[in-house]
């Protein structure tokens, strides 16, 4: 999850730039990478949630 929280960053900071004129890239591919980073850390914190509170999910 830290490895997601960094990518949300990294992102941020590409976006900073672009703004500021620093590089070339098209808006379209951040927010691409925006959405594939959103979902990641997603799956990853609900993946957390479910291995932490299995006994809920399973019954055995």
């Amino acid at each position: 999850m830290m490895l997601h929280a960094g990518l949300f960053w990294v992102i941020i900071y590409f976006c900073i730039f672009k703004i500021l004129g620093y590089y070339d890239v098209e808006w379209a591919t951040l927010f691409q990478w925006w959405w594939w980073n959103l979902f990641a850390y997603l799956y990853v914190a609900f993946m957390h949630f479910i291995t932490i509170n299995k006994k809920k999910f399973i019954q055995d």
